[in-house]
């Protein structure tokens, strides 16, 4: 409640997330401004051009800040290694769970293990050698909302945006902000959306040979990250998340169970069907 405090407090003059009003820790409790708006139907290239003009914002903004300033993002992930980790404390988390759901072992076992050892591999030959065990210098580092999408943004009356939920923000890899931006599930862009966003993006960031390979490199990991996510409901935690935010979602746990299982098995064939190459670049 205190990252996302501060960084609403630290952005509030570019008017692109809530005002932050008054925080106790104490209680636990935080108000905001309340923002007027609604979630957008049909996303546009206007609402890219946005979310691209917030990004940029970010990066400039990082260059003059330490680390002292905020901390690292949530899930943070600086290097090689510490992504495969990630992946890797996911997948036997969930493999625990599977005792309990015969479907989720078997889409483990034959889906996700298959094409996660692939992905590992081609991963490894492609990332940045320097970059694999070793940490990126804060220099390389952007301070990123995190969990970016337009699922965490209202469309204003006068039609800018307003974008939600900083409670992860903090510094972390442009290369995962690029990626988790067109694989979140929330943001349903086009073909040509998500080419645009990752062209402009790597712009922003300064097109180097290093951050491209390291994004051509970590897309389909960063993909088979998001269909572990995607499974967080087999998580006793994670669905008490769900219900908690949506109580009649406890009557229907076994259809969203179904349905987030096809959705991970879509991550993974499409991640397969393009040979770990992604086909926005």
């Amino acid at each position: 409640i205190e990252v996302e405090f501060n960084a609403c407090r630290y952005l509030e003059h570019i008017e692109r997330t809530p005002k932050a009003i008054s925080l106790d820790l104490d209680l636990n409790m935080a108000i905001y401004e309340w923002v007027d708006g609604c979630p957008i139907i049909q996303i546009e290239k206007k609402h890219i051009i946005e979310a691209l003009s917030y990004t940029k914002f970010l990066w400039r903004n990082s260059q003059s800040l330490d680390s002292s300033s905020f901390p690292l993002a949530s899930e943070a992930c600086l290097s090689g290694e510490r992504l495969f980790f990630q992946i890797d404390n996911r997948y036997k988390k969930l493999k625990e769970s599977s005792k309990y759901f015969k479907h989720l072992g078997v889409f483990l076992e034959s889906v996700f293990k298959p094409v996660w050892t692939t992905a590992l591999k081609w991963a490894e030959e492609h990332w940045p050698i320097e970059n694999i065990k070793t940490t990126l210098p804060q220099k390389e580092l952007t301070l990123s909302p995190s969990d970016f999408g337009f699922h965490n943004t209202l469309l204003r009356a006068d039609g800018s945006l307003c974008f939600l939920d900083l409670e992860y923000f903090g510094f972390d890899d442009p290369a995962k902000l690029i990626a988790d931006f067109i694989w979140s599930p929330g943001n349903s862009l086009s073909i040509s959306q998500k080419k645009f966003w990752v062209k402009e993006s790597l712009n922003i960031f300064g097109k180097t040979d290093k951050l491209e390979a390291r994004f051509i490199a970590s897309w389909p990991i960063y993909g088979l990250r998001w269909s572990l996510i995607i499974l967080n409901e087999f998580l006793q935690e994670g669905w008490k998340k769900r219900v908690h935010a949506k109580q009649n979602l406890a009557e229907s746990r076994d259809k969203k169970l179904e349905k987030q299982l096809f959705k991970a098995k879509s991550i993974c064939d499409f991640i397969l069907e393009n040979e770990m190459k992604c086909p926005y670049v």
